[in-house]
């Protein structure tokens, strides 16, 4: 079950995207578009919320800076997931998150359909059977490619389960159907959203 999500600002333009739990994904569309994946809270309790801030909060940077007389400084920097108080924690505040979150990961296709059936087989493959190794993806990988869906569903497989989540009614999707648009548009737009919005599991 998908549901279609509209605004209106009364100006004579109107906007639409797709959201879709990750179990109902082929009710997505075989037509051009662009992706994202979100967690959400189910139970709303202070424990999910501290598992869904550590998925969020695990960016990394990797930094080169040059200090005096030419000196090289080189390394990576990781972020440091910000620390709630259990008594200051609003119960309830599923909506919130659903609401107000940031994409975990943007992705085009030419077919969504096909590519988010890949992301969810390669995820369901690591989530649920033994750790995969070396598909990290700490090179470039090509946009919408059976390459691309294995890196990511074993990204954030590997990130859930270090967060301590195990249950898949977590992630949703949204999407922008684009049925006029080419790879080379597609590839525009991916690039400008990841940029804007730097998603934590990103493509590399």
């Amino acid at each position: 079950m998908s549901s279609e999500v509209q605004y209106d600002f009364g100006f004579g333009d109107r906007f639409a995207h797709t959201v879709v739990p990750f179990r109902k994904l082929s009710s997505v569309k075989a037509l051009p578009g662009i992706y994202a994946w979100f967690l959400r809270a189910v139970d709303g309790s202070f424990a999910e919320w501290q598992k869904i801030n550590s998925v969020y909060s695990s960016r990394e940077l990797r930094v080169n800076a040059v200090g005096s007389l030419g000196e090289v400084y080189s390394g990576s920097l990781e972020k440091v997931p910000f620390e709630a108080q259990e008594e200051e924690f609003l119960s309830g505040m599923t909506d919130s998150i659903a609401a107000f979150t940031t994409p975990l990961y943007i992705g085009i296709s030419v077919n969504v359909l096909r590519r988010l059936t890949e992301h969810q087989r390669s995820f369901d493959s690591s989530f649920h059977g033994p750790p995969i190794g070396g598909l990290m993806g700490e090179g470039r990988v090509d946009s919408d490619t059976e390459e691309e869906s294995n890196v990511f569903g074993v990204r954030l497989a590997t990130s859930l389960r270090e967060a301590g989540i195990t249950h898949t009614s977590n992630i949703f999707l949204k999407v922008v159907y684009l049925p006029e648009a080419e790879k080379r548009n597609l590839l525009c737009v991916e690039a400008l959203l990841n940029r804007t919005f730097h998603p934590p599991l990103g493509r590399k």
